[in-house]
């Protein structure tokens, strides 16, 4: 099988939050690229549909407010543990960015290297109230 990814993943695992145009929903990234990210979350969406990804904080306006599209719904029923996380219920959405002009595309990569710099660092969120790590290599 080949890897059609047009962009690097990196894997960066933070919260975010979503709106679908019914409701606003919490998620978890475990990974995000130039072109898009993987949420898992426990609302499913089908391919196709719209979401809005707001911003998680304001203070360095590090991170921004983005559309995607759902390209991938997949069940995570089966996997029975992963980054050690229980899976069982929740959907994992693969999302593309919508199009981006050159500076949303400059922005992203912005935020990319700003978290990986964090979780370098092992730097706490105070509006996530988390740690936000990279997994071990």
């Amino acid at each position: 099988m080949s890897d059609l990814r047009r962009a690097e993943r990196h894997q960066l695992q933070f919260q975010i939050v979503f709106d679908d145009g019914d409701s606003y929903n919490a998620g978890h990234v475990e990974d995000i690229s130039a072109t898009g990210m993987f949420l898992v979350s426990s609302k499913h969406l089908a391919p196709g549909t719209r979401v809005r990804l707001e911003p998680v904080e304001t203070e360095e306006d590090a991170l921004f407010e983005v559309v995607a599209r759902v390209v991938r719904a997949e069940d995570l029923t089966t996997r029975s543990e992963r980054d050690g996380q229980e899976y069982h219920g929740l959907i994992g959405l693969a999302l593309e960015f919508e199009t981006l002009d050159a500076a949303g595309q400059h922005e992203v990569r912005r935020m990319i290297n700003v978290l990986e710099e964090r979780a370098a660092a092992g730097v706490h969120d105070p509006f996530l109230g988390i740690t936000v790590t990279a997994p071990a290599k």
